[in-house]
């Protein structure tokens, strides 16, 4: 997979750190580590594993949308970007941790 093109799609959130925009990347580390900070308050069970793969995966199909803007993704899902396609390498998966990957999505 070409993980490490999400460091080059930007997003309109700037960094609290730094005067420029959050990349991808930042991104999914920032959503993985608020799931495993915040599952202790959920009300519900979370499986954090599971909940944490899901959070790093959703941001993969942005490697191919080439990171929408939120008001666009409602517009980009229905054309197939950004939300309900698992995009690239994860449409062909058929063995092993990509077919994996495709699965939980």
């Amino acid at each position: 997979m070409e993980l490490g093109r999400l460091k080059t799609v930007l997003l309109q959130s700037c960094l609290a750190a730094a005067e420029r925009r959050e990349n991808e990347a930042e991104h999914s580390w920032h959503l993985a580590m608020m799931v495993a900070v915040l599952c202790e308050h959920c009300d519900e069970p979370v499986y954090v594993g599971h909940t944490t793969e899901l959070a790093l995966l959703h941001d993969l199909v942005e490697i191919y949308a080439g990171g929408t803007a939120l008001r666009q993704r409602r517009r980009c899902r229905s054309a197939g970007a950004g939300g309900g396609d698992s995009g690239g390498d994860l449409r062909t998966a058929s063995e092993g941790p990509a077919q994996r990957l495709h699965d939980l999505w």
